[in-house]
């Protein structure tokens, strides 16, 4: 009977131990942390530091350095910046960082900036209808099929059903 209650009183101290080590961690997660801030880096070791910060599981301050990077010029952080703010919906800065990815001819912002302005979700400016006409116009195939469907519908070009089957047509040559 005395070995049975030494056992059970074992396990209780155990158990214990267990618990308060839980008390312990909630009471770590509880405490406020520090703000995040983004270092001061090149893009490129940004979008890195980024990389390891998603691994870790810390997403908010992954996407601050993807910001960050594209602030500072890189191409596919715009990108990844247009894809974030398309998931939630803000079509106006979605359509910003886009038409800065396709002024250095990232075809997925350049596609996906022609579907907003043909879906009636952003405005055409002239910079990117100048990026599309000129992809167009040196054979690029996302370039003509676009520019063929924004004739095809009026929406960022005039309408125009031969120009529109012309580029369409060309696009699927290419």
């Amino acid at each position: 009977k005395k070995e049975r209650l030494l056992a059970e009183k074992a396990m209780l101290l155990e158990e214990m131990k267990k618990l308060e080590e839980e008390r312990k961690k909630l009471e770590e997660a509880q405490k406020p942390k520090e703000p995040f801030v983004v270092p001061e880096m090149e893009a490129s070791d940004l979008e890195n530091y980024a990389i390891k910060l998603k691994i870790e599981g810390r997403t908010e301050e992954s996407f601050a350095c993807i910001q960050k990077a594209a602030e500072k010029g890189s191409c596919s952080s715009q990108y990844k910046c247009g894809e974030k703010a398309l998931e939630n919906e803000d079509f106006e800065k979605a359509a910003f960082w886009f038409e800065k990815a396709s002024k250095q001819n990232h075809f997925g912002a350049i596609a996906d900036l022609a579907k907003l302005i043909i879906e009636g979700k952003a405005k055409i400016t002239e910079s990117f209808f100048a990026v599309i006409t000129e992809k167009a116009k040196y054979d690029d195939s996302i370039g003509c099929y676009y520019l063929g469907f924004m004739h095809c519908f009026g929406k960022g070009a005039e309408k125009d059903l031969p120009k529109a089957y012309y580029l369409i047509e060309k696009a699927k040559l290419l």
